[in-house]
């Protein structure tokens, strides 16, 4: 059944979780039961084609390169792993072939502690928390400061990018601006939402496939078409037993 009609299978795996999961804590069968439960869930996850990673194990250890690291940003781009430290700023480029250092650039802490980053054609982007934003060329492996025709950039806690465009998330002023690639550098921020039809002050997250998805403190998800929010729209079939998203951290699409 599970390969034939999935919805009907997946509604019927539920309804068998939902009974067995008082029995889970029975002193006398809750290891039989608990087994149960887990070929359950595996069926459903192979419906949901949901990889659960039950341990994980360690590939590079910035401990071992810089005191007191506390990697805030992972990107993995052309092959290699890059790494921010928020307490100096430092980037660590990692091969991801054999997971061996292979360079380290630094921004200045005096532009702000490193906050977000994003992939940007041969470039990744590093935004700080005090409105400066650096390129890092991959093929020289040289920082680089942006500019913009503003006459500074908006202090958004999330940054994403979107064919020659890049999007900074600003909670604050409950808008998501829109930077374009020019010959003098970064245009000046456009509004991207209609914020009188949707509240994203409470937004941590963001991310861009053409739609706009913010993704909000409690879980929720707003999902903007064209600057509008879709009405009724919200996140569905989260697989078991997290079911209800709680302290999230971050969105991204595929």
């Amino acid at each position: 059944m599970s390969l034939n009609n999935k919805d009907q299978a997946r509604d019927l795996f539920f309804e068998a979780l939902d009974i067995l999961n008082p029995a889970k804590e029975d002193p006398k069968r809750g290891d039989e039961v608990k087994e149960i439960y887990a070929r359950i869930q595996n069926e459903l996850d192979s419906i949901d084609n949901v990889k659960r990673l039950n341990q994980t194990d360690p590939i590079f250890n910035f401990a071992a390169h810089d005191s007191n690291p506390q990697i805030g940003e992972i990107i993995l781009f052309n092959k290699n792993i890059y790494g921010a430290n928020k307490n100096n700023n430092k980037i660590f480029q990692i091969s991801e072939t054999n997971f061996s250092l292979q360079d380290t650039v630094q921004i200045s802490t005096q532009d702000g502690q490193i906050q977000a980053a994003i992939p940007y054609s041969n470039l990744i982007l590093w935004k700080t928390n005090s409105k400066n934003l650096y390129s890092l060329n991959l093929n020289s492996n040289s920082l680089q400061k942006q500019k913009t025709d503003a006459d500074e950039w908006k202090n958004g806690i999330g940054i994403s990018s979107y064919f020659r465009s890049i999007y900074f998330l600003v909670p604050l002023e409950n808008q998501i601006y829109k930077y374009t690639s020019g010959s003098s550098g970064w245009s000046k921020p456009k509004d991207s939402i209609d914020n009188s039809k949707a509240d994203i002050s409470k937004a941590i997250s963001f991310d861009i496939d053409g739609y706009i998805y913010v993704l909000n403190q409690n879980g929720s998800c707003i999902k903007f078409s064209k600057g509008n929010p879709i009405p009724d729209f919200s996140l569905k079939d989260t697989p078991p037993p997290f079911d209800k998203i709680e302290d999230p951290v971050t969105i991204k699409t595929s």
